[in-house]
């Protein structure tokens, strides 16, 4: 069977605020197309353009019912792509004879803690937690880390027990992608957890249990984070704002949030925070959570 070819050719894959530009892209394909991602403009992937990647797949996918093609990748990003599972159980395919091969080419100091991971069942949950537990330790070791490191596991958790009641809608439990990578910086290192999933989205959630309640996905964003809204029928779920942020705060970090077409991301300064209404759906949610550490905390034994 023939297809019409489709070729998309995106750029800042990483920064979710900018899904518009290749969710614009992919509006108008249907059933019969063959949609290719030309790599040619992207120098970089980090965990959370895997994340955007997988739901990007999944939205053309679901809407061509044919796999999808990837053209023109650079080999280093193939290699770390590969390296991370991405390619497993995803409708994608590269095409080999276009890969640019570069072995001269400079890549970012990273190591994979966690590779990317399809979480689905209670056990991938606690042995997750358990990796990541493991990962902090070594990393955030000084006194000052230590009494924290369980806030973060307990941050995890909620966030993984969103993303599996968000992925499907109903009270089965469904699956959501994870990943913690590590990255080598000038003079500190930094910690990215980045977890997702392809399903109904923070304000779908919601409105199960509470209607229609505000004008914007985002609004619904803020609801789940400050007021604790949730979709549960007992009521119980979200989690605190002020909480993440001093938590994270802690660990001079980041926290973004892509839901839909909603959109937040709390700097390090917990009184700086972004926020914007996109104008096309992303599917699912996806949040990123960014930590820090300086090296001269660090055993030199595992830097």
């Amino acid at each position: 069977m023939r297809y019409q070819e489709i070729i998309i050719a995106i750029s800042d894959i990483n920064d979710w605020d900018k899904a518009d530009n290749f969710m614009k892209a992919i509006e108008s394909i249907g059933i019969g197309m063959k949609v290719v991602i030309d790599f040619t403009n992207i120098d970089i992937v980090k965990p959370s353009g895997l994340m955007m990647l997988i739901l990007l797949t999944h939205t053309i996918y679901s809407k061509t019912k044919t796999t999808v093609g990837i053209r023109n990748v650079d080999s280093n990003i193939y290699t770390y792509m590969d390296k991370n599972n991405f390619f497993r159980d995803l409708p994608l395919t590269v095409e080999q004879e276009s890969i640019k091969w570069d072995i001269y080419k400079k890549r970012e100091q990273y190591s994979p803690i966690v590779e990317l991971t399809r979480i689905d069942s209670g056990k991938l949950r606690k042995q997750t937690r358990l990796q990541i537990r493991e990962a902090l330790k070594i990393w955030f070791s000084e006194e000052k880390f230590k009494e924290h490191i369980g806030s973060i596991e307990t941050i995890f958790m909620e966030l993984c027990n969103n993303s599996l009641e968000h992925s499907t809608g109903t009270e089965e439990m469904g699956s959501c992608y994870f990943m913690l990578q590590k990255y080598v910086r000038r003079n500190f290192i930094e910690i990215s957890l980045v977890i997702g999933d392809t399903g109904i989205g923070i304000k779908k959630h919601i409105q199960k249990k509470h209607g229609e309640l505000y004008s914007n996905d985002t609004d619904y964003l803020y609801a789940a984070l400050q007021n604790g809204f949730s979709g549960r029928d007992d009521g119980s779920g979200g989690f605190g704002l002020q909480k993440i942020k001093d938590n994270i705060a802690r660990f001079n970090g980041d926290i973004t949030i892509k839901s839909l077409k909603g959109f937040i991301t709390m700097g390090i300064n917990s009184s700086r925070t972004e926020d914007k209404n996109c104008k096309f759906d992303t599917i699912g949610t996806q949040i990123e959570i960014i930590l820090r550490n300086e090296y001269k905390y660090i055993d030199k034994y595992y830097m």
